[in-house]
């Protein structure tokens, strides 16, 4: 069973007020938490201006993100980002951009029908060969409101069935004040 802690985030102007990221999960170490601006989240995509034109006419307002390192072989990182959007639409909007653009933040990627997340697409990269110490990499998003939870799992396993449970375990962990 995946435990999850909860950190509150200030309230006011600051990442994500009144949102709630998980401080620790079971089996893995916190290695740190960041505030991003538009142009921190857009630098994770190939396609930087896309992204922050989409982030600019969704009304992006702020985002947090919190990465964990796995303490064994089959996970090695984790890493959770929630983006706070003006609206609800907003959030919908890039969220659409996200699960359309899913190559631009992991690579070439496939939805794996054995993992959905109850409606929640989990796409999964899986290594072609041609770099020795590339892994497996899962991203799942979903929307709360004016929320967008974004949470990637990387390591040999991420195509398993622990990283369900560790991506249900996240949405249930992740709150928001919407």
């Amino acid at each position: 069973m995946i435990c999850v802690g909860v950190l509150l985030a200030a309230c006011g102007r600051e990442a994500v007020p009144g949102a709630a990221l998980p401080l620790q999960i079971e089996r893995f170490r916190s290695a740190s938490l960041t505030e991003l601006d538009a142009e921190d989240v857009a630098a994770e995509a190939v396609d930087r201006t896309g992204l922050a034109d989409v982030l600019d006419a969704a009304g992006f307002e702020s985002a947090i993100r919190r990465s964990y390192s796995g303490i064994g072989p089959g996970i090695r990182r984790v890493e959770v980002l929630l983006l706070r959007f003006d609206s609800g639409s907003g959030a919908a909007r890039y969220l659409e951009w996200q699960r359309s653009h899913v190559s631009d933040i992991i690579g070439n990627a496939s939805v794996a029908p054995q993992h959905e997340l109850v409606g929640i697409p989990v796409y999964v990269h899986l290594p072609d060969g041609c770099c020795p110490k590339e892994q497996v990499v899962a991203l799942a998003a979903w929307r709360d409101g004016p929320y967008v939870a974004r949470a990637l799992v990387a390591g040999a396993d991420a195509d398993g069935p622990q990283t369900l449970e560790l991506l249900a375990a996240l949405r249930r962990g992740i709150s928001t004040d919407a």
